[in-house]
This record gives C-alpha cells, sequence and structure tokens, in this order.
C-alpha cells in the first residue's frame, strides 16, 4: 500500500510494480487520482447517526451530499465491515440507506465526475451509522367492544392484538388500580376480558420484540358500566275515564320489571299538571285531557334508572241530551212568497255557545238567518245544532229536518195554433198543430195519443202536431213533468174532430176466371177512388145474377148474407186512383146462354168517406152482370164443298162459342191453295192439285175447343182457251172496257193490263176488263188461271199528260215528349186535274237523326229536341215526283213516374227479394238504402234484409235524352224475421196471366217465354235458390189432363269454398231451365196436345226450389242456419 501527498490539483498518475520471482513475471498497475481544485470537497450526513432497525426493503435513514456542483455523480458504497449491516443505494446528492443487522454503518460517498480539463476530481466524505433494534410498526390493539355493561353472569370483552413482529408472545396484565374490577387471560393474539364489576378495566399489554425489534408495551381502558334494567312496564287502571261532573275519578298505576333494588317514584308531565293529580301511584281526575306519568325505577351499584310514561285519557264528557225543534217541519213552496220556520235548540252541558248552521247538502233548498229558516225551493231542509264543548264536555249536535214540499201546477191550456185547421181532414190537409200553454217549472210535456187508430201525435217544443189518420174523434193527453219545484201537472186531454175530405168512389163489375155455362168462374168487384181524396174503406152489396150461385170459400172480405146476395168490405185506405177488388168463386147454370148477358145482377157501393158523387155508387144492368161462355161442341158440317183444281173454292165452318171461337188446323193439311180464316172458320182458294185429302179443324176459345176430321178428293179442272188473238192491235182512251173471248174462261182468277191487276168479270166464254187510269203506250192483257197465265193481245193507251203531285205529311201533334212511343206517318197527295188523292208510294227520311229516326212510315223519337221529317215520291208512268215536303215536331223530355209495389212479407232470409218498382219510361231505377243495418240493396233492386226493423230505401231515375229525371223518393217497409220455414204462394186461378207467344214475361222472380210455334213454354228464376228447382206444368185439352216437369238450378256442393267462390254463390242470379216443359221424346204425349193447344189454354205452374246450403249441400238457410225444406210457388198463365 502507498501513500500519496497531493502538492497541486490536477491528474497524478501511480504505476505500481509487483517484481517478478522464479515463476511470474513483473506486473505493473496504473492509477489516475484527481487531485481537486478547491472549493469541490463535498461533505455527506445523515439526520440522525443513529437508526433504529428496518427490515428491508424499508429505508433506514437518506445520506445527504453538499458540496457537490450540478451534475456531478456521487458515488456511494459500505466499507467491508459494514456489509452486513447495511447497504446504501444512491448516485445523485442523496441516497438511502437499508438496514441489514445491527452495528456500526460506514458509508463512502465519492464525487467521481470530471473537471473540464478532464482530470477526476475524487472529492469523498465518510458517515458512520450506528443501528440498533428499531421499534414494531403497525401494532393494533382493538377490544371488540369500547365499553361493556355489567352482568350475570359476567360479561366478557375481546381483544385482538395484530401488526409488530410476527408470532411474538402477547403478555395482558390488569393494573393494580383495576384489580376487583376485571381479569384478563390470553390465548395467542387473543386476549379476554372478564368484567366483575362496575368501573373502569385498565389493561397493560405488551407484545415481544426480536433480534431486530424492540418489545411493544400499550395500556387499554374499557369502561364497564352499569347494566340496563330488565324490562319496565307500568299500566294504569283504568286506563281511560269519561269526565262527569261532580264525582271523583281515579286511576292507579301499578308496576312490573326492572332490575336491582332501585325505588320506584311517580311524576306528572308538565302539561298534565292541570289535568289530573298523582299522589303515590293514584292518579285523580281534575278535568278532560290526557294525564301522563312519568314512572321511574332508580338505579343502584350494577344497575341504571329506568323510566316509562303511562297515559291516561280523560275523555270530556257528554252532555246532557241537547235537541234541535222547528216550529213547522213540514212547509210547501211557493212560487210568490218565500215559506220560513223558527228553529230553536234546548238542553246539553257546559259552557259551550249553540250555533245554527245548513247542512251543505241542503244549501240550494233553504237559508238561515239566525234562527229563521227561509225556504228557496222544494227539497229536505237540513238544519244542523251546535253547542260548543269546553274543558269539561264534548260539543253536542243535533238536527232538524223540514220537508219542503213542489208545489202545483197551474193548469194546462190547449189552443189551436194561428193557421191552423180546427177540424183537419185525415184524407185532405191532415194535420193541424195545438200550442200547449200553462202549467209550470221546467218539466218536459210529455205526450200520449189515446186514439192512434184516429190520429197520430208528436211533440214539437210546446206544441203537438197531430196528423189525422181517419175520421172520428181524436184525442191525446199532455202532462208536464215535475221538475226540483213542482209537481206533474194534471194531465190535460184535449179533443178534436177529424173530419173526412170528399171523394168520389165508383164499383165496377166483371167476370174473372172461365165464366163457362155449367163450370166455374169467378165475379171481380172493383172498388176504385176517383179522388180528389183517399177512402177509408169501402162496402160492396152485391146481387148475384140469375142463374149464378156463389160458391165457398169466398174472397178475403166477402160474406154471403143469403143465397142471391153477398157482402164484400175492406178497411184497407184507397189512395186516389187506387182500387181495391173482391173476386167471388161462382158457379153458373147450364142453361145459361153462352155470348148473352146474365140478368138481376146488381152492386151498391157504400163507404164512410162522403162520396161527391153517389150516382155511380150503384150499378145494374150489363154493367152488373156479365156475358157467359161457352165451349164449342160441334161444327155446322161435318163435309166440305167439292173441290175442284183450278177452280176457285169456298166453304164456311161454324163451331158456336163464347167468346168468339178460333180456327186453326190441328192434324194434317188443308189441301194446297186454300186458306182457313181462323176467326171465322172460311176456307177459301183454288186448289192447286188433284187426288184425296185428309185434315182435322179445332174450334176452340178460352172455354174449350172441338175438333172435326174432313177428308174427299179433288176433281181435276177443264183447260183454259182463248183465240190466238183476243181483239186487234187499238187505241182505246182511258177507262174503256175490252173483252176476251174463249172456253172456261170461268176459271179465271186475274186478270192483268200493263203488268197491273185489273177488274174484270167473266162468263164461261168472256172475260170482261176495266183498263187502270195511267196505263201508258202499247201494253200487254194477260188473264192467270190455276194452271197458268194466257196471253190476251195488247192494247195502246191514249190519256192525258204527267202532272207534278204535291205531299202534305201529318205526323200528328207539332209538340210531344220525347218519351212518346213511335208515331205512324201518313200523307195525302193530290194532284192538278185529278180528283181525289193521288196514290203513290211516300218515302219518309229523317232530317235530324239525333232527335228522331224513321223505319218506313213509323217515326220513332231518339231525344228532346226539334225533330224534322221529309217526305219524298218517286216519279211514275202516270205522275212526276211529287215535290217533297218538311213538317217539323218540337220535343221536350217526358216526365216519368214510379210504379212501387210494397213486398209481401219481407225477411231476413238470406235470398233476399227483388222489388217491383218500374219507372213510366223503362228506364231502370237506381236504388240506395238509407239504413244499411236493417237491409241492403243492390243498383237494380234485390234486397237482402240483414236483421229486422224498418228498411227505408231512396230510389232515383236520372232519366236520358228522353226521359226527365225523377226526384229521390223514399220507400218504406218492415224487415221481419225469417222464420226458416217453407214459403208457399198457391198463386191466383181465378185470375191467370197472359203469356204472348215470342216474348218473356216475368213474374217477380220466375220468368216464362211462350213459342205457340214450337210448343216450347221454358222457365227460368232470379235470386238465390242454391240447390234444385223443380218446375211443373200442368194443363188440360179436351177433358184429359196432362203433365210435364222440368229439373234445372245447382245440383250439388260447392267444389271449393274460398270466400270469393261463396260470395259468388250466395250472388243474385239467373237460372235458366235448359229444355222446355213437355219434352217431345219423355213426354211425347203433352207434347203433342200443348202443340195442338189453342190460344187461351190456361196453365198452371208449379215452382219447388229446394234451397240448400252452398258448402253442404244440406237443406238450410245460409244467414240463419234454421232448415228451409222448400220455397213453392204456382203461377197461372194462359198461353196466347
Amino acid at each position: 500500500m502507498a501513500s500519496i501527498t497531493a502538492n497541486y490539483f490536477g491528474y497524478c498518475v501511480v504505476t505500481a510494480t509487483k517484481a517478478g520471482d522464479k515463476n511470474f513475471a513483473d506486473a505493473t498497475a496504473t492509477a489516475t487520482v484527481r487531485i481537486a481544485q478547491p472549493g469541490t470537497q463535498i461533505s455527506a450526513s445523515v439526520p440522525d447517526t443513529t437508526v433504529g432497525y428496518v427490515a428491508a426493503p424499508g429505508v433506514a435513514t437518506t445520506v445527504t451530499v453538499e458540496g457537490s456542483l450540478e451534475g456531478d455523480i456521487i458515488s456511494y458504497s459500505v466499507d467491508a465491515a459494514s456489509k452486513s449491516v447495511c447497504s446504501v443505494a444512491g448516485n445523485g446528492s442523496t441516497a438511502q440507506v437499508t438496514t441489514l443487522g445491527q452495528g456500526t454503518c460506514t458509508v463512502l460517498a465519492i464525487n467521481v465526475s470530471r473537471a473540464p480539463d478532464g482530470t477526476l476530481i475524487a472529492s469523498s466524505s465518510i458517515v458512520i451509522l450506528t443501528i440498533v433494534k428499531g421499534n414494531q410498526n403497525n401494532v393494533v390493539v382493538n377490544p371488540a367492544s369500547p365499553s361493556v355493561y355489567f352482568a350475570t353472569p359476567a360479561a366478557t370483552d375481546v381483544i385482538t392484538v395484530t401488526g409488530g413482529v410476527a408470532n411474538s408472545t402477547i403478555t395482558a396484565i390488569v393494573d393494580a388500580s383495576s384489580a376487583g374490577n376485571c381479569s384478563v387471560a390470553v390465548v395467542g393474539n387473543k386476549i379476554t376480558m372478564t368484567a366483575l364489576r362496575v368501573g373502569d378495566c385498565l389493561i397493560n399489554i405488551t407484545k415481544a420484540g426480536d433480534a431486530g425489534y424492540n418489545a411493544y408495551a400499550t395500556s387499554l381502558t374499557i369502561p364497564i358500566l352499569k347494566t340496563k334494567q330488565a324490562a319496565f312496564n307500568a299500566s294504569a287502571s283504568p286506563s281511560s275515564i269519561i269526565y262527569a261532573a261532580n264525582s271523583v275519578l281515579t286511576s292507579t298505576i301499578t308496576t312490573v320489571g326492572g332490575s336491582g333494588t332501585g325505588a320506584v317514584t311517580y311524576a306528572l308531565s308538565e302539561a298534565s299538571t292541570t289535568i289530573c293529580s298523582i299522589s303515590g301511584n293514584v292518579i285523580t281526575v281534575i278535568t278532560g285531557g290526557d294525564c301522563v306519568v312519568v314512572v321511574t325505577k332508580a338505579g343502584d351499584v350494577n344497575y341504571s334508572e329506568v323510566s316509562t310514561a303511562v297515559t291516561v285519557r280523560i275523555a270530556k264528557g257528554t252532555q246532557a241530551v241537547f235537541s234541535l225543534t222547528a216550529d213547522s217541519t213540514s212547509l210547501t213552496y211557493n212560487k210568490d212568497t218565500n215559506a220560513s220556520t223558527t228553529v230553536s235548540a234546548v238542553g246539553g252541558s257546559g259552557l259551550g255557545d249553540v250555533t245554527y248552521t245548513v247542512a251543505q247538502a241542503s244549501a240550494a233548498i233553504c237559508s238561515l238567518e239566525g234562527d229563521l229558516v227561509t225556504v228557496l225551493r222544494p227539497g229536505t231542509c237540513t238544519i244542523n245544532a251546535t253547542k260548543a264543548s269546553d274543558p269539561y264536555f264534548n260539543a253536542a249536535s243535533a238536527s232538524v229536518s223540514i220537508t219542503i214540499a213542489k208545489s202545483e201546477q197551474d193548469a194546462l191550456i190547449a189552443k189551436l195554433a194561428p193557421g191552423e185547421l180546427q177540424v183537419p181532414l185525415w184524407n185532405g190537409k191532415s194535420t193541424t198543430q195545438i200550442i200547449i200553454s200553462g202549467g209550470d217549472g221546467y218539466g218536459a210535456l210529455t205526450l200520449v195519443g189515446l186514439t192512434p187508430t184516429v190520429c197520430s201525435v208528436a211533440l214539437a217544443g210546446q206544441r203537438v202536431n197531430v196528423t189525422s189518420i181517419a175520421a172520428g174523434t181524436c184525442q191525446f193527453k199532455v202532462t208536464r213533468e215535475s221538475d226540483y219545484a213542482f209537481l206533474a201537472s194534471t194531465a190535460l186531454t184535449h179533443t178534436l174532430t177529424v173530419g173526412s175530405a170528399e171523394t168520389d168512389l165508383f164499383v165496377s163489375v166483371s167476370s174473372a176466371g172461365k165464366t163457362v155455362a155449367g163450370g166455374k168462374g169467378a165475379i171481380d168487384l172493383t172498388v176504385t177512388n176517383n179522388g180528389p181524396a183517399k177512402a177509408a174503406g169501402a162496402t160492396v152489396e152485391y146481387t148475384l145474377p140469375t142463374g149464378v150461385t156463389a160458391v165457398a170459400p169466398l174472397g178475403a172480405g166477402c160474406v154471403l148474407t143469403s143465397s142471391t146476395e153477398v157482402t164484400c168490405s175492406t178497411n184497407k185506405v184507397l189512395d186516389v186512383d187506387g182500387s181495391v177488388r173482391f173476386t167471388i168463386p161462382v158457379a153458373l147454370a147450364g142453361s145459361l146462354v153462352g155470348g148473352e148477358y146474365t140478368d138481376g145482377g146488381a152492386a151498391t157501393l157504400s163507404s164512410a168517406t162522403p162520396d161527391s158523387n153517389l150516382a155511380n155508387n150503384e150499378v145494374s144492368g150489363e154493367d152488373a152482370n156479365f156475358v157467359v161462355n161457352k165451349a164449342p161442341t160441334a161444327f155446322n158440317k161435318t163435309t166440305i164443298n167439292p173441290l175442284q183444281t183450278g177452280k176457285v173454292f169456298e166453304d164456311q165452318l161454324t163451331a158456336v162459342g163464347f167468346p168468339a171461337v178460333t180456327y186453326t188446323i190441328s192434324a194434317g193439311d188443308l189441301p194446297a191453295g186454300l186458306t182457313l180464316d181462323e176467326a171465322t172458320g172460311a176456307i177459301t182458294g183454288t186448289p192447286t192439285g188433284v187426288g184425296k185429302y185428309a185434315f182435322t179443324i179445332s174450334a176452340y176459345n178460352s172455354a174449350g175447343a172441338f175438333s172435326q176430321a174432313y177428308s174427299g178428293n179433288i176433281a181435276p179442272a177443264p183447260f183454259v182457251t182463248v183465240p190466238a188473238v183476243g181483239f186487234a192491235t187499238n187505241t182505246v182512251p182511258a177507262g174503256t172496257k175490252i173483252t176476251v173471248g174463249g172456253v172456261n174462261l170461268d176459271l179465271v182468277t186475274n186478270a192483268i193490263i200493263g203488268g197491273r191487276t185489273v177488274k174484270f168479270t167473266k162468263t164461261a166464254t168472256l172475260v170482261t176488263l176495266e183498263v187502270p187510269n195511267g196505263t201508258t203506250g202499247e201494253v200487254p192483257v194477260s188473264l192467270v188461271y190455276g194452271q197458268g197465265t194466257i196471253d190476251a193481245g195488247t192494247f195502246t193507251y191514249t190519256g192525258p199528260g204527267k202532272v207534278t203531285p204535291v205531299i202534305v205529311v201529318d205526323p200528328g201533334e207539332l209538340t210531344g215528349g220525347a218519351g212518346e212511343s213511335a208515331r205512324t206517318l201518313t200523307s195525302s197527295i193530290t194532284a192538278t186535274g185529278v180528283s181525289g188523292e193521288v196514290v203513290m208510294p211516300v218515302v219518309y227520311s229523317s232530317k235530324t237523326t239525333a232527335v228522331c229516326t224513321v223505319a218506313g212510315n213509323q217515326l220513332t223519337f231518339i231525344s228532346a229536341g226539334t225533330c224534322t221529317v221529309g217526305a219524298t215520291t218517286a216519279a211514275t208512268a202516270a205522275f212526276n215526283a211529287a215535290t217533297s215536303a218538311t213538317v217539323s215536331i218540337v220535343l221536350t223530355k217526358t216526365a216519368q213516374t214510379l210504379n212501387i209495389v210494397q213486398p209481401t212479407k219481407p225477411t231476413d232470409s238470406s235470398d233476399g227479394f227483388d222489388l217491383d218498382v218500374t219507372a213510366s219510361s223503362g228506364l231502370v231505377p237506381a236504388f240506395v238504402s238509407a239504413t244499411p243495418l236493417i237491409c241492403d240493396v243492390t243498383d237494380d233492386g234485390h234486397v237482402t234484409g240483414l236483421k229486422a226493423g224498418r228498411c227505408e230505401l231512396t230510389i232515383t231515375q236520372p232519366g236520358d235524352a228522353r226521359f226527365a229525371a225523377i226526384a229521390a223518393t223514399k220507400m218504406e217497409f218492415d224487415i221481419a224475421t225469417d222464420a226458416g220455414l217453407p214459403v208457399v204462394d198457391n198463386g191466383d186461378p181465378l185470375h191467370p196471366t197472359s203469356l204472348a207467344s215470342g216474348k218473356l214475361t216475368k213474374f217477380v222472380d220466375v220468368g216464362f217465354s211462350w213459342d205457340k210455334k214450337l210448343a216450347a213454354l221454358k222457365v227460368e228464376t232470379y235470386g238465390i235458390f242454391i240447390g234444385k228447382i223443380n218446375a211443373v206444368s200442368e194443363f188440360t185439352i179436351a177433358g184429359k189432363a196432362y203433365k210435364c216437369s222440368v229439373d234445372f238450378g245447382i245440383l250439388k256442393a260447392m267444389a271449393s269454398k274460398t270466400p270469393a267462390q261463396y260470395k259468388l254463390a250466395m250472388a243474385k242470379k239467373t237460372f235458366k231451365a235448359a229444355s222446355p216443359f213437355c219434352n217431345a221424346k219423355t213426354e211425347t204425349a203433352a207434347y203433342s196436345a200443348l202443340k195442338a193447344g189453342y190460344v187461351g189454354l190456361d196453365v198452371k205452374v208449379t215452382i219447388i226450389r229446394y234451397r240448400m246450403f252452398p258448402t253442404t249441400y244440406l237443406p238450410v238457410n245460409a244467414k240463419t242456419k234454421k232448415p228451409i225444406l222448400t220455397q213453392t210457388r204456382v203461377i197461372y198463365i194462359t198461353l196466347g
């Protein structure tokens, strides 16, 4: 080791050499020491050179170096002897010392920075520390409870010691000052303190140290408190007392519980000193209120004081009987003066004041001022009286109810409104108005009609609208209802007379059905109202004609009053132009003569309505009788005159009957060239063939038919000849007659000159012809007979020159309605020099085709406007073309009217029904339902009832170019609930409907078409008939009955059941039978009979509809689900 002595600052480089020996060579090392300049010496220090041990990684102290420059690097280290005692870390101006054990710790701090010249500063400083044992850290002494209460058995408290040296021994000793108060026991880190008596327990606690740490000592004081006594309760008996005057009232307090030897004391709360007094445990009542006593059990050595409170409720006493009366408890409201009464209160106790009030519910009924009650309105007036409470008594109250009755109303008064009828006319001005006045209050008027068959009444504010229904006494009763102030009024019964306006009724008598001698028929008595007013029913007394007897049952409304007298009556109101028909079935004696009137019939009409024309109320003679029908029974001959071919033939066949007999060929054919006049039975013509013939002629009328067969031979005709030239060519003036000679000229049927048929006379050898006007030039002459035409020569005509005729067109009226039916145009043609009218073909044409058209001589109107028609002719051999003519007609739109037939018993059946509503124009009306919840209607008038109620429809027809629009018209009828039963309509056999050939005729929901030539009677139905439809026709010809039937409709269930398909199935539709009645193959006899039938044949048709549910094809009403077996309708028709 060598020592270096600094002589100057700078770097001192020392080289050390260790000499070599026999084994090693020399070794050298160098060291450079910086010798610091003055002022750079560092100094190291610590806060305290004695430091307690702190376990790693805890820092025991910090070394601080002073004297270095900013940025200098300081190196710290401990010497070798200190390495087991401490360590140091840091390189700046501070370093941390960590203790490893106890002893001396030497810390060296060296400034190893370099000076600007690069030399090592190497300034150093040493700090010597003494490391001793350290104090234990984080030792916590924690009692479970900061204090405990004395108890038996003894109470304990557990003290837990944590922190410091792990697992070091803990000792605990009761301080001498607390030796009698507690004891302790230690187990591990737990100290259990046991309380022996009340006082402080001071415990001295030590936690042992170890090699590094000193022992830890502390003291803990745990107060041992007096314990709470056991539950301490007090009660008073009685616990509540009602105050009573002039009585000593007490309550005794008893206690239970508590602990120790402390005495029990009683004290009043401050607020109770005026309510009660206490002596010992006895309470004495002074006045009403809550008496609160605090009961205390004193503490002793071990127990603390405990208190509880007892409350004795001293209720205020009930006053003596307190009552309220009124001078009158029943008053009546008076609209003119205010009724009143006085109230007074008596009784009660104490010093409280008495007050009166009106009960809230009575505030609008009465008022109160002091003790005076005044009526405001009827009702129950309740007055309350209160005697106030005082210290001794509760308040007392009483009430009295005063009934205030409603006042009677003044009498109601009825008077006729200004301008109204004193006596309304049920069939004229049928309304009047009565004003109701009088009465009192705000009650509503109520109205009850007492004579609903005579009048209907309705309230309109304070007026009664009276609508008369029938002549008689009209009465109604009016009452004004009660209100808050008035009773209901006395009912006012008002009476007025309903009169009747005059009208003109007349009766007519006609036959119905087939009034055939020896058969049955019917007589119709028809009462018609000519107006101008409605009529209230009618009665007809009818004397039956001689030979005619009534047959039961008689028609509705008719009774047989004697063997020859029938009386028919109706209560139905007859509208103006309305009528009612009574039908009397009758039997006719066989002795009656066909085609002649019966005699002895007479009818007398009467009605409750005054009749302005009594003259037509009685009918007799032919007007009260009818013509008897008879069927033909034989022809006048059974053979006809001889026939010769080419020879004019005529014969007359006659069959007697009435009505007029019609003749028809019912089998075979007439000989060629002959015709039968169906109206007269005459057979005329010229036979053209020869040989045998056979045919049958039937004579028929509506009463029956008779047939006769005829047969024979047609003889051949002789040949007609004329000379080769009948006469020489010549010139003849107009009007000249010429003759043609020959053989068999009596067979000539026509004579022709110049292509025109002319008049002629004939004998077997001579024909005389008359030359016609207008023939010009040389013309041929021809004769016509059965075998052909013969040329009879020519002649030359010389006549006057041609003239130009003048046309005058006659269209009828020059004004009209565009809705009129077609007119027939006529014209007159005149020519100068020609007497009478000129006959020439006229051609008519329309000049205004948008307004009218012409076909032949038929003029048809298309729209309103001016219709101009022209007329022209073509030139003829005798005349020039006529001068053309025009004529104009001014057309306006024709007014339409509706014919509304009310439906018969409409129901809510799912089928619905078709309305029978037509416009006079033939245009289709439109329908809208005003009650869509009751009924639905299609545009074309098919109604579906939805539920029972009043169905209201609005009907319109907008018109077109020919017809004016119809104003909206209301139609009403009641929809009834469908009973789900079969519907049967038996028809009217006495009034069959005529069916024209070649035309479809509709009967509401059924239609028929009849083709006489083909003997085809077809049927179709309309509506919702989901199922089979069976139609049967029945008729009788020549005493033999025939029957034909046809099935059609829907014959199976729906193939699928989508909503759309179901809706389609339930829609209204037309069902047509595929074939006519009486099939020629399967019903041959009936078909032949029908084909040989006659005009006027009566046919009965029965239509049965099997109504089936579409998805199941079971018989059920689709809407109501009620079973419906069938619908049956019988219709009687007469074939045309």
